[in-house]
């Protein structure tokens, strides 16, 4: 159970630093200097500041298990979004 609680923790910090991972290879595909990137990747972040507060009214609304379940997901689904866009 504690395996899975810790692997529970590093998805979502894998998932959410995973963009950063490929800012060379955005850079020359895209044409893009650095601070080009970075203002990507602020605006990338930004909605992690307000998405939490709506997450915690979520969370008292449908449950742990299902917004557990709802989260994960969305996490799957995006992540497959960026390595789609990646790919």
């Amino acid at each position: 159970m504690l395996f899975l609680c810790a692997f529970m923790v590093v998805g979502p910090y894998f998932c959410y630093d995973f963009p950063g991972s490929l800012e060379n290879q955005i850079e020359k595909a895209f044409d893009v200097s650095s601070v080009q990137y970075a203002s990507l990747y602020s605006f990338y972040a930004t909605p992690n500041i307000i998405l939490p507060l709506l997450g915690g009214l979520l969370f008292d609304k449908i449950g742990t298990a299902n917004a557990i379940t709802l989260f994960a997901i969305f996490m799957t689904a995006g992540q497959g979004l960026v390595a789609y866009g990646a790919y």
